[in-house]
């Protein structure tokens, strides 16, 4: 009798083991899935702590001292978001019967709004010439999607959009680099890379 009950105790207890085991197990696996689901935005968040400077909306942005100095460089690109045409699209921005009926068939839904250098930039020789680093006003770090090396991917990424100060920022590029077919501007906004920006003012033009 009493073997009966040892052995009725050890299995019970074996099946809780069992079932701890297969408890952690399914948690670890959820963990490792979650990683590698959420992996861009581990990265991103460990970007947004530890290498991106802070800043409060309306503070002043200045460029990066090491892209100053960079000699190769003489501007700072920013990034504007894009996005695809839609069907109403086609009526509010006067386009002609032919080219409704070309593009129409074109349209795609699995499109999706991104970033791209379109060719505004910020000049490096202006900023010599007021002396200043200073290109504009903070208004937020921003999640936004970007295509990789090939062009084939989204990719999300933080930028900083920013309030450019228009003494030294280049607008002028439609003519030079439109957006992508099939694209069209979705706003206003100017993006800067977050490790191209600072919240102090270059050395060569501090106040002493």
């Amino acid at each position: 009798m009493d073997s009966q009950k040892s052995s009725s105790y050890s299995t019970t207890k074996s099946r809780r083991g069992k079932f701890k085991i297969s408890i952690i197990t399914v948690c670890i696996t959820c963990v490792i899935l979650l990683g590698y689901f959420n992996l861009n935005y581990l990265v991103i968040g460990y970007y947004y702590v530890v290498k991106f400077d802070h800043f409060n909306e309306g503070d002043k942005v200045y460029i990066a001292e090491t892209y100053f100095k960079n000699q190769n460089i003489d501007a700072l690109g920013t990034m504007e978001l894009i996005r695809p045409l839609k069907k109403e699209d086609l009526d509010t921005l006067g386009y002609t019967f032919g080219e409704k009926l070309k593009i129409s068939p074109q349209l795609n839904d699995t499109l999706k709004p991104y970033l791209k250098y379109l060719g505004p930039s910020f000049d490096i020789y202006k900023m010599r010439q007021f002396k200043s680093g200073l290109i504009g006003t903070f208004k937020g770090y921003k999640i936004r999607y970007v295509k990789d090396i090939s062009g084939k991917y989204y990719v999300r990424a933080v930028y900083a959009l920013i309030n450019p100060d228009k003494r030294i920022f280049n607008k002028d590029y439609l003519a030079v680099y439109p957006p992508p077919a099939n694209y069209i501007l979705a706003d206003s906004d100017i993006y800067v890379m977050p490790l191209d920006i600072s919240k102090n003012e270059l050395s060569n033009f501090k106040k002493k």
